[in-house]
This record gives C-alpha cells, sequence and structure tokens, in this order.
C-alpha cells in the first residue's frame, strides 16, 4: 500500500490518453528512464519493446484494410511516415511527456527525440497490459491518422528515400559507419557516417545509432540532389 501511495496521479496526462489506468505503476514505468535513481530496473525499455510491436502490427493492419488497393511499396512508405521516430516524438510534446518523464533531474534525456518516441512505444505497452488491445489500439487511432500520409511520403524516412535515389542510379547502397559515441552510458552521443561508391559522404549525429543515421542520410541526400541540380 505504501508503494501505490508514491505513485504520481498522472490525471491530466490519463485524461489526455483517454484510459483511466487500473495499475498506474505501468504508466509511471513507461515514464521512467532508466537514468532515474528509482528506475531498479522498473524503467520504460522493457515496454518500449513490446509497444513497438504492438504499434507495428495495428498501423499494418490499418492500411492494409483501408488502402485496398496500394501494392507492398505504397504501404511500406506509408508505415515509415507514421512510425518514424519524429512522428512519435510529435505526439510526446502534443501530450506533454517531456515535462512528465522520470529521469536522473536533469531535462537532457526528457527532451531527446529518441526517448520521447521511444516513451510513447512504452504507453503504448502499458495501455495495452492494462486494458488489453482495446486500449492500446484506440490510443493508436486516437494519435495517429493513417490518412494523413501520402504514398510518396518515402521523404519523410531519409534512409529509405536515399536508397530509393542511389537504386534509381544504378549505384550501390550506401554504407553507414559509427565513427564516435561520446556521453555518459545513460544518454550517449552517437556520430554516424554514410558513404556512397561514388566518394559522396556525409556524417549525422543522435542520441540513438537511428537518429543518426538517418540525419547522415539527409543530409547526404540534401548534397547528392544539389549536385545533380547544379
Amino acid at each position: 500500500m505504501t508503494g501505490k501511495t508514491s505513485i504520481p496521479s498522472f490525471d491530466k496526462l490519463q485524461a489526455d490518453i483517454g484510459h483511466h489506468f487500473d495499475d498506474l505503476s505501468l504508466l509511471q514505468m513507461a515514464l521512467t528512464h532508466k537514468s532515474a535513481p528509482t528506475a531498479m530496473g522498473a524503467h520504460y525499455e522493457r515496454l518500449e519493446f513490446l509497444g513497438d510491436r504492438i504499434l507495428g502490427q495495428a498501423v499494418s493492419h490499418a492500411l492494409y484494410t483501408h488502402f485496398k488497393d496500394e501494392d507492398q511499396g505504397k504501404l511500406t512508405k506509408r508505415f515509415h511516415a507514421l512510425v518514424q521516430q519524429n512522428a512519435l516524438a510529435k505526439i510526446a510534446h502534443t501530450l506533454g511527456l517531456d515535462s512528465l518523464i522520470i529521469t536522473d533531474g536533469t531535462k537532457q534525456a526528457a527532451s531527446q527525440e529518441s526517448v520521447l518516441s521511444d516513451v510513447i512505444e512504452a504507453i503504448i505497452a502499458a495501455l495495452y497490459l492494462d486494458g488489453g488491445q482495446k486500449a492500446a489500439d484506440q490510443f493508436i487511432a486516437r494519435f495517429i491518422d493513417i490518412t494523413k500520409t501520402s504514398a510518396d511520403d518515402g521523404h519523410l524516412n531519409p534512409k529509405s528515400a536515399l536508397q530509393e535515389w542511389v537504386m534509381a542510379r544504378k549505384w550501390p547502397l550506401p554504407k553507414y559507419q559509427a565513427i564516435e559515441t561520446s556521453g555518459p552510458d545513460h544518454s550517449p552521443i552517437f556520430v554516424i557516417e554514410v558513404s556512397t561508391d561514388s566518394g559522396h559522404k556525409a556524417r549525422g549525429e543522435g542520441t540513438s545509432k537511428k537518429e543518426a543515421e538517418q540525419k547522415a542520410a539527409r543530409e547526404l541526400l540534401r548534397e547528392l540532389k544539389q549536385k545533380e541540380t547544379s
């Protein structure tokens, strides 16, 4: 009983999410970063693992059902545009999660796009565990509008867009290489370099390898397009 009374109510967040948790500790875990002194293993990473799969299944099914005449390629572009890191981070900002995530006391981790997107996936898992598939699906449908994507939204996923660009020119696929990792273990900074066999290369920096790769791909694609039109 003592442990439960120490859990914040998160009343506004629950109202915004549209679900009242029977087990509020699930929501607290979804909002807890591993750097938090109180984490003790109860942080969002395991929930994020589950939530990622639930989100993928729900969005894939919704796209398959709604866009009946589109092929795999077009559905894939829509899917990546909807579940990519910055799209989920925008939902987190809408819910004000950057001020609710429990960390080591600094705001750095809570403001990272990669952390915000992971917490959204963790919340989806918490909803699933607390209220079943229906609760998770209602959240996903509420905050992810599959009709607001285009089959040409590949540009929203820089890695996919870069890959398509080089393949259209019959170039070998781009290569990604980790250049540097810095910062504390709970809040690392990665530098990734992407290159093509033509000798073009660019670097990106992010709080996850995925984010750094996306930024590197975006920069290289920008440079390649600029050179092609100049």
